[in-house]
């Protein structure tokens, strides 16, 4: 299990066992003394000061710890918030979109209509343009008419006032 732990990870491990069973020393410390004459643990100085080291050390990684806590949570609080204005920002994305969508599928709407009324417009031109080249060429035929008409009468015309004086002057 050691052998699996990184150096830090040991001492870590190590510091908190030792903190563990420093801080049964009370409870111990209690129920000695309910239960009997108090009793005392000696230990050496060399000891005493590695114990105290040992304590610094761990009162230095739990403030670490503490930090990095600290630091985690406020960067996991300003994710949420980054993350809480991401959705919304996405939300106002997909109202958006879906009212540019009706928009445009009125506009398309509108664009068929008006491609069918387009098309009934030149149908009518079309219509239309056949009927006046209609009437303008019986208009064109009535006129010819009428000139050879005004053309015969004048002939006629012509030709009765020349026998009219054909036959006064060959009275």
């Amino acid at each position: 299990m050691w052998k699996a732990l990184s150096k830090t990870s040991r001492s870590t491990a190590a510091g908190l066992l030792l903190l563990v069973s420093l801080s049964a020393l009370p409870a111990i410390s209690y129920g000695a003394e309910t239960m009997g004459p108090d009793r005392t643990v000696t230990i050496t100085m060399t000891e005493y000061m590695k114990l105290r080291q040992n304590a610094r050390q761990l009162s230095k990684v739990q403030k670490q710890e503490a930090e990095k806590w600290n630091l985690l949570s406020a960067s996991q609080k300003q994710q949420a918030e980054t993350l809480n204005q991401q959705r919304e920002e996405i939300e106002n994305s997909q109202k958006e979109m879906a009212e540019t969508r009706q928009s445009l599928e009125r506009a398309n709407s509108l664009l068929k209509k008006a491609n069918e009324s387009l098309e009934n417009q030149k149908k009518s031109y079309q219509k239309l343009t056949e009927e006046t080249e209609s009437v303008l060429q019986r208009k064109n035929h009535e006129i010819v008419v009428a000139k050879r008409q005004r053309d015969t009468w004048a002939i006629g015309a012509g030709l009765v006032g020349v026998l009219g004086i054909f036959l006064a002057v060959s009275d």
